[in-house]
Protein backbone atom coordinates (compact mmCIF):
# COMPACT_ATOMS: atom_id res chain seq x y z
CA UNK A 1 0.00 0.00 0.00
CA UNK A 2 1.36 3.43 -0.96
CA UNK A 3 1.01 6.22 1.57
CA UNK A 4 -0.32 9.28 -0.25
CA UNK A 5 -0.61 11.40 2.88
CA UNK A 6 1.07 14.78 2.57
CA UNK A 7 4.36 15.17 4.43
CA UNK A 8 4.00 17.21 7.63
CA UNK A 9 6.98 19.45 8.31
CA UNK A 10 7.75 19.52 12.04
CA UNK A 11 10.43 21.88 13.30
CA UNK A 12 11.90 21.12 16.73
CA UNK A 13 13.73 23.87 18.60
CA UNK A 14 16.12 22.33 21.12
CA UNK A 15 17.36 18.75 21.06
CA UNK A 16 18.75 18.68 24.60
CA UNK A 17 16.95 16.99 27.49
CA UNK A 18 13.31 17.18 26.41
CA UNK A 19 14.14 17.25 22.69
CA UNK A 20 16.34 14.19 23.10
CA UNK A 21 13.36 12.27 24.49
CA UNK A 22 10.96 13.71 21.92
CA UNK A 23 12.59 13.40 18.49
CA UNK A 24 12.80 9.57 18.44
CA UNK A 25 9.03 9.53 19.07
CA UNK A 26 8.32 12.06 16.33
CA UNK A 27 10.40 9.96 13.94
CA UNK A 28 7.84 7.15 14.29
CA UNK A 29 4.92 9.30 13.11
CA UNK A 30 3.73 8.63 9.57
CA UNK A 31 4.48 11.10 6.77
CA UNK A 32 6.71 13.55 8.64
CA UNK A 33 9.85 15.48 7.84
CA UNK A 34 11.84 16.73 10.82
CA UNK A 35 13.80 19.96 11.03
CA UNK A 36 16.06 19.99 14.10
CA UNK A 37 17.28 23.41 15.27
CA UNK A 38 19.92 23.74 18.00
CA UNK A 39 23.28 25.50 18.02
CA UNK A 40 24.52 23.75 21.15
CA UNK A 41 26.97 20.90 21.60
CA UNK A 42 26.73 17.77 23.71
CA UNK A 43 28.15 18.31 27.22
CA UNK A 44 29.33 15.57 29.56
CA UNK A 45 27.35 17.00 32.49
CA UNK A 46 24.09 16.71 30.56
CA UNK A 47 24.40 13.08 29.42
CA UNK A 48 22.46 11.84 32.45
CA UNK A 49 19.24 13.44 31.12
CA UNK A 50 19.89 13.39 27.34
CA UNK A 51 19.48 9.73 26.33
CA UNK A 52 20.10 10.37 22.63
CA UNK A 53 23.78 11.09 23.30
CA UNK A 54 26.77 9.22 24.72
CA UNK A 55 30.24 10.03 26.04
CA UNK A 56 31.78 9.79 22.56
CA UNK A 57 29.46 12.61 21.42
CA UNK A 58 30.76 15.23 23.87
CA UNK A 59 31.71 18.39 21.98
CA UNK A 60 29.75 17.48 18.84
CA UNK A 61 26.73 19.46 17.67
CA UNK A 62 23.52 18.00 19.11
CA UNK A 63 21.65 18.24 15.80
CA UNK A 64 24.37 16.29 13.97
CA UNK A 65 24.41 13.48 16.54
CA UNK A 66 20.59 13.38 16.64
CA UNK A 67 20.54 13.14 12.84
CA UNK A 68 22.91 10.15 12.86
CA UNK A 69 20.94 8.36 15.60
CA UNK A 70 17.56 8.90 13.94
CA UNK A 71 18.83 7.85 10.51
CA UNK A 72 20.22 4.62 11.97
CA UNK A 73 16.74 3.71 13.20
CA UNK A 74 14.66 5.31 10.41
CA UNK A 75 16.84 5.40 7.26
CA UNK A 76 14.17 6.95 5.00
CA UNK A 77 13.14 9.72 7.39
CA UNK A 78 13.63 13.20 5.89
CA UNK A 79 15.71 15.15 8.42
CA UNK A 80 17.14 18.63 8.10
CA UNK A 81 19.56 19.93 10.70
CA UNK A 82 20.06 23.59 11.52
CA UNK A 83 23.08 24.07 13.81
CA UNK A 84 22.05 27.57 14.92
CA UNK A 85 20.33 29.22 17.82
CA UNK A 86 17.02 30.98 17.29
CA UNK A 87 17.11 34.77 17.31
CA UNK A 88 14.88 37.62 16.09
CA UNK A 89 16.77 37.75 12.78
CA UNK A 90 16.16 34.10 11.82
CA UNK A 91 12.89 33.24 13.62
CA UNK A 92 10.48 33.83 10.73
CA UNK A 93 12.73 31.92 8.33
CA UNK A 94 13.01 28.92 10.68
CA UNK A 95 9.31 28.81 11.62
CA UNK A 96 7.60 29.78 8.36
CA UNK A 97 6.61 27.00 5.97
CA UNK A 98 6.28 24.36 8.70
CA UNK A 99 3.11 22.58 9.77
CA UNK A 100 3.95 22.33 13.48
CA UNK A 101 6.55 23.96 15.70
CA UNK A 102 7.77 22.12 18.79
CA UNK A 103 9.55 24.16 21.46
CA UNK A 104 11.92 22.16 23.67
CA UNK A 105 14.10 25.15 24.57
CA UNK A 106 15.07 25.98 28.11
CA UNK A 107 15.25 29.74 27.51
CA UNK A 108 12.21 31.89 28.24
CA UNK A 109 13.31 34.57 25.78
CA UNK A 110 13.40 31.95 23.01
CA UNK A 111 10.01 30.60 24.11
CA UNK A 112 8.42 34.02 23.86
CA UNK A 113 9.99 34.65 20.46
CA UNK A 114 8.78 31.29 19.13
CA UNK A 115 5.29 31.97 20.49
CA UNK A 116 5.18 35.44 18.94
CA UNK A 117 6.28 34.30 15.48
CA UNK A 118 4.01 31.22 15.52
CA UNK A 119 1.10 33.52 16.36
CA UNK A 120 2.00 35.91 13.54
CA UNK A 121 2.33 33.08 11.02
CA UNK A 122 -0.59 31.00 12.39
CA UNK A 123 1.62 27.94 12.89
CA UNK A 124 0.54 25.54 15.67
CA UNK A 125 3.00 25.41 18.57
CA UNK A 126 3.55 22.58 21.04
CA UNK A 127 5.65 23.89 23.92
CA UNK A 128 7.03 21.85 26.78
CA UNK A 129 9.03 22.64 29.83
CA UNK A 130 10.34 20.91 32.92
CA UNK A 131 11.30 22.04 36.41
CA UNK A 132 12.51 19.55 38.99
CA UNK A 133 9.93 16.76 38.77
CA UNK A 134 7.25 18.88 37.08
CA UNK A 135 6.25 18.81 33.40
CA UNK A 136 4.23 21.39 31.54
CA UNK A 137 3.04 20.96 27.93
CA UNK A 138 0.74 23.35 26.09
CA UNK A 139 -0.51 23.61 22.52
CA UNK A 140 -1.04 27.11 21.15
CA UNK A 141 -2.08 28.73 17.86
CA UNK A 142 -3.88 25.56 16.79
CA UNK A 143 -7.02 27.27 15.45
CA UNK A 144 -7.66 27.05 11.72
CA UNK A 145 -5.86 29.74 9.71
CA UNK A 146 -7.81 32.97 9.69
CA UNK A 147 -9.68 32.15 12.92
CA UNK A 148 -9.11 34.44 15.87
CA UNK A 149 -6.85 32.71 18.35
CA UNK A 150 -6.33 34.31 21.73
CA UNK A 151 -4.19 31.57 23.25
CA UNK A 152 -0.53 32.51 23.36
CA UNK A 153 2.39 31.87 25.66
CA UNK A 154 2.69 35.56 26.48
CA UNK A 155 -1.05 35.69 27.21
CA UNK A 156 -0.76 32.85 29.72
CA UNK A 157 2.46 34.12 31.30
CA UNK A 158 2.15 37.90 31.14
CA UNK A 159 4.76 38.86 33.69
CA UNK A 160 8.26 39.76 32.62
CA UNK A 161 11.06 37.26 32.99
CA UNK A 162 12.76 37.51 36.38
CA UNK A 163 16.51 37.26 36.85
CA UNK A 164 16.15 33.82 38.48
CA UNK A 165 14.29 32.56 35.39
CA UNK A 166 16.82 34.05 33.01
CA UNK A 167 18.94 31.00 32.36
CA UNK A 168 18.85 27.26 32.51
CA UNK A 169 19.39 25.23 35.63
CA UNK A 170 18.65 21.60 34.83
CA UNK A 171 20.90 19.99 37.46
CA UNK A 172 18.01 18.52 39.42
CA UNK A 173 15.91 17.30 36.49
CA UNK A 174 16.07 13.49 36.08
CA UNK A 175 15.86 11.79 32.69
CA UNK A 176 12.44 10.30 33.39
CA UNK A 177 11.03 13.84 33.65
CA UNK A 178 12.50 15.07 30.36
CA UNK A 179 11.45 11.81 28.68
CA UNK A 180 7.91 12.18 30.06
CA UNK A 181 7.75 15.75 28.73
CA UNK A 182 8.89 14.49 25.32
CA UNK A 183 6.25 11.74 25.31
CA UNK A 184 3.43 14.14 26.21
CA UNK A 185 4.62 16.60 23.57
CA UNK A 186 4.67 13.83 20.93
CA UNK A 187 1.04 13.05 21.83
CA UNK A 188 0.16 16.73 21.27
CA UNK A 189 1.89 16.73 17.87
CA UNK A 190 0.10 13.61 16.72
Amino acid sequence: MVDDAPIRRIVVFGVGGTGSGLVPLLATLPSVALILVDGDTVEAGNLVRQPLYGAADVGRLKVEVAHVRLRAIHPGLPITTVPRFLDPANARELIGGNDVVVDCTDDLHARRLIDKVCGQLAVPLVSGGVHGHQVQVITLHASPKGAENSSSYSGLFERSISSEQDGCDMRDVPVHVTSLAGAVMAAHVR
